[in-house]
């Protein structure tokens, strides 16, 4: 009786998303090209939010790719203009997602992370061009090893050319020669800005997050360190269709750490959109590509320019400039967009390792449209 249930909702909710496609769009592949040439339009250009065609068309694809839960903010005429949390905590209880419930934002920590420190440049509290190794010296160790270690800059850091792995204290080249994208030189920044590894740097970061970012932007709903609310907030990951077991960081992690939903995600895209808070010239420079990426890590497969301003993805699309990020913390799978000319994005998290098969094909369901 319960597989007849399931079997059931699965093939209305299936049906409902045939019909979405059936009105406009249709199944889209990461792997095919999209042409410059071809001009399409997502469900965002109609006279009317679509928010029936939106949830169906996401609990379609929750259901085949066996994703818990989904957290959705749709962004139109600079604004949340939709807010949705969908689906179950955890896959074992069956637990009905709230609408307060957080997701592991994963790497979209660090455009947030990188809006506070070129904050704090415009304080004259950091430089992006002086080292690191002056605010907080690199082990000797290190240095006899790979001599050029203290010239890395948090702008090194922040374009991802710092010369470090991903992850892994070894540099792969000197700063500043080549692209390579590295959570690891955002932790090296993040003791740096606080000049310290101790509890005083929880405590400087926790400060410069709460009076750049937090507290101005309304994100009441984001965390950084472990906390009983965190706790009861936070949605189980799931790896193979298995929850996962739920860590929560001691300390700011700037590379990985924040906990949120899609709405704070938005709130804050939104005063990107808006360059609250940002000269002219450190807007330009954040969001214009600084470092392109090579056309095989590209995270779109297209003919378009892509690439790292200061701390976010930059790319062109066939609707414009495109700024963002997306994160993976395996368990947990997210992205977020903002169209600059139309004024429109939308953030997307998952609780799975699946995530990614519904989160790449937001931008056409949204605003690109699927390829024809």
């Amino acid at each position: 009786m319960i597989t007849n249930r399931l079997s059931y909702h699965l093939f209305i909710s299936v049906l409902l998303f045939y019909i979405s496609l059936n009105l406009g769009c249709k199944h889209y592949s990461k792997n095919e090209t999209l042409s410059p040439e071809v001009n399409t339009k997502g469900v965002l250009f109609g006279k009317l939010l679509p928010t029936v065609s939106i949830d169906s068309f996401i609990e379609a694809e929750r259901q085949v790719h066996k994703i818990p839960a989904v957290s959705l903010a749709i962004i139109n005429n600079g604004e949340v203009a939709y807010f949705k949390n969908y689906g179950v905590v955890n896959v074992d209880s069956q637990e009905p997602i709230a609408q307060t419930a957080v997701f592991e934002a994963a790497s979209i920590t660090k455009p947030v992370f990188a809006y506070t420190v070129c904050r704090l440049a415009q304080k004259d509290i950091i430089n992006l061009d002086s080292t690191l190794h002056e605010r907080l010296p690199f082990p000797v160790d290190l240095i006899k090893k790979y001599p050029c270690y203290p010239d890395m800059t948090p702008r090194h850091v922040l374009t991802h050319v710092s010369g470090l792995a991903n992850w892994g204290v070894d540099l792969k080249h000197c700063p500043g020669e080549k692209y390579g994208y590295s959570g690891q030189g955002f932790e090296f920044l993040t003791k740096a800005l606080a000049r310290s590894f101790t509890e005083v740097m929880d405590q400087r970061i926790m400060k410069y997050l709460n009076d750049e970012v937090l507290i101005p932007f309304e994100m009441t709903n984001t965390y950084f360190v472990e906390s009983d609310e965190l706790k009861m907030l936070c949605v189980d990951g799931h790896l193979e269709g298995k929850p996962s077991k739920q860590e929560f960081p001691e300390s700011p992690e700037m590379a990985f750490g924040m906990h949120c939903n899609a709405r704070d995600i938005a709130k804050f895209a939104i005063h990107m959109l808006n360059r609250t808070g940002l000269s002219e010239e450190m807007s330009e420079t954040m969001f214009s590509i600084q470092t392109p990426v090579p056309e095989e890590e590209k995270e779109f497969q297209n003919s378009f320019e892509q690439g790292y301003g200061l701390g976010f993805y930059i790319r062109e699309s066939p609707k414009g400039k495109v700024f963002g990020h997306s994160g993976s913390n395996y368990d947990f799978k997210c992205l977020f967009e903002v169209y600059e000319d139309l004024e429109m994005g939308y953030v997307i998290m998952t609780n799975s390792d699946t995530g990614d098969l519904l989160n790449d094909k937001m931008a056409e369901f949204l605003v690109e449209g699927f390829k024809k």
